[in-house]
């Protein structure tokens, strides 16, 4: 297994979306995912809703990860948007969300899905990852946020 097929980089990060339902909000997400990877926005958002009505993306402490399995990317994409007003995700700890990180994977990458899946909640369930999330005002110091912590998360595994 290639170390880097379990490093997590965030392809886009928004800091201030300001939806006012889930619906709103994956018609964003599916549409800055569409740029990124060239699939079609209506169908992202149709399998995002889709996902959430089989159950929800809320992990917990504030946090919700939608993510999809799709044909067509030839590598994963993770991305993180930030809300200033929380939505309700009916979250397993009914905590409304104000971090939503999508992750995608190529279909045929079962095993290497569900490791980024995680991976990646394990950094959202960290208190310090979450406070600074919370707290920078740069989507660009976003990466180095990640690569720092995945780097210590290693060191520790």
């Amino acid at each position: 297994m290639n170390t880097e097929d379990d490093f997590l980089q965030i392809d886009f990060a928004h800091f201030d979306e300001k939806a006012v339902n889930i619906a709103q909000l994956f018609e964003r997400m599916a549409q800055e995912a569409a740029r990124e990877t060239g699939l079609y926005d209506a169908r992202l958002f149709r399998r995002l809703m889709d996902q959430e009505r089989r159950g929800t993306s809320g992990v917990g402490g504030g946090v919700a990860i939608p993510h999809l399995r799709l044909p067509r990317i030839e590598r994963p994409f993770t991305f993180l948007w930030r809300l200033p007003r929380p939505l309700d995700f009916n979250a397993v700890d009914v905590r409304p969300v104000d971090i939503v990180c999508l992750l995608l994977s190529p279909e045929n990458e079962v095993a290497l899905h569900l490791r980024r899946l995680s991976r990646l909640s394990r950094l959202l369930r960290d208190d310090i990852i979450l406070q600074q999330i919370r707290s920078i005002r740069d989507p660009d110091m976003l990466g180095a946020l990640f690569r720092q912590f995945q780097g210590i998360n290693k060191m520790a595994a």
